[in-house]
């Protein structure tokens, strides 16, 4: 499986063979998705150059979104299954990596989760990095 994460606003950037995944609560798969409140929450965050009296941490973000990914291989392991036996996929969301100086954003972290979930099946996978 390679695994590849791009920014929905450089969709038409996406080769032709990879499958593009959708993974935020405004348009895509709830199985992937953070709540609305984790997203303005990391959001007023870092906008607040991570002041901890305001917003939800990134660690607590982080916390939250494997809380979120775990009960969701919970509760559809056909999904989960499914998923990691695709050759190409690109894990995709509205965060502009270019002007958020710390770098963080879920898709990242679900790229992660993904990457061990193969391992942890055995499925040769690839971090293949961002699609500018």
């Amino acid at each position: 499986m390679d695994i590849y994460t791009i920014q929905i606003a450089k969709r038409s950037k996406l080769p032709m063979d990879i499958e593009f995944i959708d993974a935020t609560r405004k348009s895509g798969d709830l199985r992937l998705a953070p709540t609305w409140n984790m997203v303005m929450g990391v959001k007023d965050h870092i906008a607040a150059h991570c002041n901890p009296e305001i917003g939800v941490s990134i660690a607590d973000f982080r916390r939250q979104y494997r809380d979120i990914i775990q009960q969701s291989i919970m509760d559809d392991r056909p999904f989960w299954e499914a998923l990691v036996q695709k050759e190409k996929i690109a894990i995709a969301c509205y965060c502009s990596l270019e002007t958020n100086k710390i770098k963080f954003c879920h898709r990242l972290l679900l790229k992660e989760y993904l990457l061990h979930l193969c391992h942890l099946k055995q499925i040769p996978s690839t971090d293949c990095g961002e699609i500018t």
